[in-house]
């Protein structure tokens, strides 16, 4: 009978295009891109404020398709003046990276289980996937989750009186390990690496690179060591950690927030010209009026798209300032 395979839909074929001006929007890539059969999606980086706001890009196909004849023919095309100049991607060779063994050392282990504990919940919360119970203050050591993989994780917690050597820890690394492929699958976050792909799924690797532990070293690991590993690791995780996503009111104002309502009169005042004695001039329209408080009707009644497009672009400066990881000048 017909064998049935499992289809490697891992992998992909896609081409990697390096400079893509600001101007340029994802739509187009996509409408120029989907021309070819095959095509799965575009991932654009964030525009980088070193690189005047360029991005990079990754167009995904299916792996069936001829990618050297795809990369062949949108070699000379422009896109608003920007060649796109891709060319393909290299499959990804090495995507299971070691880092240091000492992260084998049974108390590292189990500071670790309380860390990625710490941010399971934490990313839990941002995304609103397991609805804590209502009125519990999430404590870092008895984190109150419905998450089923936070079940009976304090009792991993308690440190054991006997002098806890570096002996491996199966159990401790069984339980450490489900915690950091939660992380690494649902939150898209490396653990070892200290680092977030956020957009992963839309990348040509939907599960791209992951770091685990390396081998044990073969001397005996001092207990400065232990501690001088966790208190870096600690560091680097800080802004994992760290919830705030927008500024407060106050730093708000300070950098210039504006004011909806005080745009709006802007607006309005800026297209009311007097051109003499009663007689005043809307310049959206030409039309011409008595008084300036005609005008001011007749832009409210007949160009409210404007005043609608002025709230807007206001509702957008705000959030964009708003954004604590808006893109900024390099410090």
């Amino acid at each position: 009978g017909l064998e049935c395979k499992p289809r490697p839909l891992h992998k992909t074929c896609s081409l990697f295009m390096r400079n893509i001006a600001p101007n340029i929007s994802r739509a187009e890539i996509i409408s120029l891109c989907k021309r070819y059969p095959g095509f799965m999606r575009v991932a654009l980086s964030e525009p980088q404020p070193e690189r005047r706001f360029f991005r990079r890009g990754w167009v995904t196909f299916d792996r069936s398709v001829n990618i050297k004849e795809i990369c062949w023919n949108l070699q000379n095309i422009r896109l608003r003046e920007c060649e796109l100049s891709p060319g393909v991607n290299r499959d990804l060779t090495r995507r299971v990276r070691n880092i240091n063994g000492i992260t084998q050392h049974k108390q590292i282990v189990r500071n670790d289980i309380k860390l990625a504990a710490k941010l399971i919940h934490t990313l839990d919360d941002r995304t609103q996937l397991w609805a804590s119970e209502p009125g519990t203050p999430p404590l870092p050591t008895s984190l109150p989750s419905q998450n089923p993989i936070l079940k009976n994780i304090t009792d991993y917690l308690i440190e054991e009186g006997s002098g806890s050597g570096s002996e491996r820890d199966e159990k401790l690394i069984k339980v450490l390990d489900k915690l950091l492929l939660y992380l690494r699958i649902v939150h898209s976050l490396d653990y070892y690496n200290t680092c977030e792909y956020p957009n992963e799924d839309e990348m040509p690797n939907r599960c791209g690179i992951i770091h685990v532990r390396g081998p044990m070293p073969p001397n005996r690991i001092s207990h400065g060591e232990v501690l001088e590993w966790q208190k870096t690791f600690e560091e680097k995780l800080t802004p994992l950690l760290s919830v705030r996503e927008s500024l407060s009111e106050e730093e708000a104002q300070k950098m210039g927030r504006k004011d909806p309502e005080q745009e709006v009169e802007k607006f309005v005042t800026s297209n009311t010209q007097e051109l003499g004695k009663d007689k005043w001039l809307c310049p959206l329209s030409g039309k011409k009026f008595k008084g300036p408080e005609f005008v001011r009707k007749h832009i409210f009644n007949k160009h409210a798209e404007k005043i609608e497009e002025v709230k807007k672009e206001v509702a957008f400066f705000n959030n964009f300032l708003t954004d604590a990881k808006r893109p900024a000048l390099p410090e």
